[in-house]
């Protein structure tokens, strides 16, 4: 019988019992390297790309998946959302908006160029960062549906990253200035709407499907409101510790 390479124990089957480690060991060269990389910088042969055309062809049923345990070829949640989130912030860099055309006060104006530092910079922090608020409120709104509050950060973290691929296809627009920006705007609003009920449509499917709808509208008002308040309160806190200065 051949023996493991790695702890020399005997190999009955494609995979180590005792370290998990392959049981064949190709010689590296070309091909070991193009899989290496390809494994190591995209997970693609057993993740981020299947996970992501699962976010798009059948997303509510992919994640109820994910949570059953059927986990081996979906990417982690949370890893899904960094890797997406930092491409959106190094494309946001090369085609970062203009508003040409609107006039602007000097609060207001320090407060976008604020706006699109983070946005380049943080943006893949700030979309962890807003995960707890919305599995919070998805958690308040649909607790009766079973899932906990763990779960639904989970759930929100595939959402996340399926909206920030869309903002990733529409981020070109940027480059044609304001008309541009908030004719993207406009699309973003109704196609991350769409996507977060049409998920959550799918992920409780055995719900008659006008209560799910009507949970979910009530999730996303009650979280953009949330939302709205923290973002006034640092938005008045940053204004008034820059005329203090």
């Amino acid at each position: 019988m051949e023996a493991c390479k790695n702890c020399e124990r005997e190999l009955t089957g494609a995979y180590c019992a005792a370290c998990g480690q392959k049981a064949s060991t190709q010689r590296m060269g070309w091909a070991w390297l193009a899989h290496e990389l390809q494994h190591t910088l995209f997970h693609v042969d057993k993740g981020l790309l299947f996970t992501l055309k699962e976010l798009f062809t059948r997303p509510g049923r992919s994640i109820r998946e994910f949570l059953e345990g059927h986990r081996v070829r979906h990417f982690k949640p949370f890893a899904t959302v960094i890797i997406t989130a930092t491409v959106y912030s190094l494309l946001y860099r090369l085609m970062r908006p203009t508003l040409n055309g609107i006039t602007l006060n000097k609060d207001m104006a320090q407060l976008m160029e604020l706006w699109n530092q983070w946005m380049g910079q943080y943006y893949a922090f700030l979309e962890l960062a807003m995960l707890p608020l919305f599995a919070l409120c998805t958690w308040v709104v649909m607790r009766k549906y079973g899932h906990n509050y763990v779960e639904h950060l989970v759930i929100q973290a595939y959402i996340a990253a399926q909206r920030i691929v869309v903002s990733i296809v529409f981020l070109p627009l940027n480059l044609l200035g304001t008309a541009g920006v908030m004719l993207s705007g406009s699309i973003l609003w109704v196609a991350y709407t769409a996507g977060f009920i049409l998920t959550l449509a799918q992920l409780y499917n055995d719900r008659p499907a006008e209560r799910v709808v009507l949970r979910a509208f009530v999730a996303l008002l009650l979280f953009f409101s949330t939302l709205m308040v923290i973002l006034t309160a640092a938005g008045v806190a940053y204004i008034a510790l820059q005329h203090g200065h």
